[in-house]
């Protein structure tokens, strides 16, 4: 394996026209862009990191690179930067210990499942939706269950020494709606003394409209997609997730009696395949939709979200936004 120090860091692509850096496709014009998207891929732990080049891709002409922690023994599994963030964090806090992941899926399990923890509970508001993970995990310090957090029964008198809520708090409002305000004083009780409540979460994008300045055309965009997205979504008569703020998840922390340790944010990259993404979130609700007119009127609008996305990105990817991580303890 080669090591680079990130910041010296340049791309030798020979013939290749592409760059896969974790999992983010990147065309050689991109790469003139390279200081700013390392700063967005790694985030503000890139000073901490060293940049590892691969291989090339078998299949096509793509570089590959991933990263590795400075001092680690192996190159970190997760490409998620959030992840990422609570693994560095993790790193210095002590063992993981057993852990619960409060709002669980695919993404976060294959995650956590790399780490070195004791046992793993995971917990979905799904009960279909628990089935098929324990089919795909079925490593035998995973658990997971199906259950509401509004349940007062749930996982009672259980203790965990890390609770990892990876966008739970905008989930919450499909499984428990208005109970956003009571989930942190829910998990407290179940954390053991001395033990840590990561929080990630992504800052309303209502609540991310630049100020200072008109509203671009990638501004009007991801706003336009997201209003579109949640329309298709209620014509379907479904709730849309809730997000909540980050200076709202600070507040609720402190009320509920945790101590928060650290905050960062993470700027949201914009590519044409982000933005597709949450269009086809919409273009699914369409077969639900009452009114057969509306629903294809709204299917010919999301055809155009898709046009302008990829107008909008002719020139790369483009920032909107953040998610955010928040470490607590009690």
């Amino acid at each position: 394996m080669l090591a680079l120090a990130m910041p010296a860091l340049r791309l030798d692509l020979g013939i290749a026209d592409q760059v896969l850096i974790f999992g983010t496709r990147l065309h050689r014009a991109e790469l003139d862009e390279y200081p700013r998207l390392t700063r967005l891929l790694y985030g503000p732990d890139s000073r901490s990191m060293l940049a590892c080049f691969l291989a090339s891709a078998a299949v096509g002409l793509v570089a590959s690179l991933d990263v590795c922690s400075i001092g680690s023994s192996a190159a970190m599994v997760t490409t998620d930067r959030l992840f990422r963030h609570i693994e560095l964090h993790a790193a210095k806090a002590g063992a993981w210990g057993r852990v619960l992941d409060a709002g669980t899926g695919d993404h976060s399990l294959n995650w956590l499942k790399t780490l070195p923890i004791d046992s793993i509970v995971a917990v979905t508001g799904d009960t279909t939706r628990a089935v098929g993970l324990r089919e795909k995990f079925p490593q035998p310090h995973i658990e997971v269950l199906a259950g509401n957090w509004n349940d007062p029964t749930f996982l009672k008198d259980q203790v965990f020494d890390v609770i990892v809520a990876d966008y739970l708090v905008g989930a919450i409002e499909g499984h428990a709606p208005y109970y956003q305000d009571e989930i942190f004083p829910r998990l407290m009780p179940l954390l053991a003394p001395g033990g840590r409540l990561y929080v990630a979460g992504l800052q309303p994008i209502t609540m991310s409209v630049p100020s200072g300045r008109a509203l671009s055309t990638q501004d009007k965009l991801v706003l336009e997609m997201a209003r579109t997205r949640d329309a298709c979504i209620l014509l379907a008569g479904h709730r849309t997730y809730r997000e909540f703020p980050l200076d709202w998840v600070l507040r609720q922390l402190e009320r509920s009696g945790l101590s928060v340790e650290s905050k960062a944010q993470f700027a949201n990259v914009y590519t044409a395949t982000t933005i597709k993404r949450q269009v086809q979130v919409g273009r699914t609700k369409l077969p639900l939709v009452q009114d057969a007119m509306l629903a294809k009127s709204m299917g010919k609008y999301l055809d155009k979200l898709d046009q302008q996305a990829d107008d909008a990105t002719r020139d790369g990817s483009f920032e909107f936004g953040f998610d955010y991580v928040v470490a607590a303890t009690n």
